[in-house]
């Protein structure tokens, strides 16, 4: 009796110290995280990037020149050149309007909100302080976002490297599933692939129809 006691209080510690550990180890992890939240978002937004643009990596890779077929090398350079290129086009037309426009309507706000009649019963005392704080608000996250020029380099970077080995990064990924997974593994990924890239194809030809119409409206205006 006295030996059966000792066994299950001997088993009672181990189980009670592993419970220690795994919960020390579970707190580590989640510190690590936390303190490598900007790392990891960079790197997510990073992956993000590479499976949006893989499905035109494949269609230039199926292109040939002199009678080869693209590299995959090539082919990565030559879309993210398309990209960034498509990218300071549309920020170089977009962005000086857009912040002088956004000044020009910080600095005449209180004017134009003293011309509307909105009756007696309209505080307008109360109400300009908080729509120029929201104003500046806008302006100063628009300047943060497009100022963070090390992050959206370092991201561009990190995509750059990725996509130059995705095929075997895929496979290493892969291979960490068993054996029976893996053809189910691989093709989610390359849905995920796919999927992304005709979003992204789909949310340019939205943003550039919405974007035409917008300045062909206003500038009948």
């Amino acid at each position: 009796m006295y030996n059966e006691n000792r066994k299950t209080m001997d088993k009672n510690i181990i189980i009670s110290i592993k419970t220690i550990l795994l919960t020390f180890l579970i707190a580590i992890g989640i510190y690590i995280v936390y303190r490598l939240g900007p790392i990891i978002g960079l790197f997510l937004f990073a992956l993000l990037l590479v499976f949006a643009i893989e499905p035109l990596v494949k269609k230039l890779m199926q292109q040939t020149i002199v009678n080869r077929k693209v590299p995959r090398s090539l082919a990565v350079i030559v879309s993210y050149v398309l990209l960034i290129s498509v990218i300071a086009l549309v920020v170089t037309i977009w962005l000086p309007p857009f912040l002088n426009e956004a000044q020009k309507l910080i600095k005449n706000l209180p004017k134009i909100l003293g011309s509307v009649d909105l009756g007696d019963n309209f505080n307008l005392a109360s109400v300009l302080p908080q729509a120029s704080a929201v104003s500046g608000g806008i302006l100063t996250a628009t300047f943060s976002i497009f100022s963070n020029l090390t992050s959206i380099f370092s991201v561009f970077i990190m995509a750059l490297y990725l996509s130059m080995d995705w095929p075997n990064l895929k496979r290493r990924f892969v291979s960490l599933f068993p054996t029976k997974a893996e053809d189910a593994v691989l093709e989610t990924i390359d849905d995920i692939e796919i999927n992304l890239g005709h979003w992204l194809k789909g949310e340019s030809i939205l943003m550039l129809v919405v974007g035409l119409g917008c300045f062909v409206g206003l500038l009948w205006l």
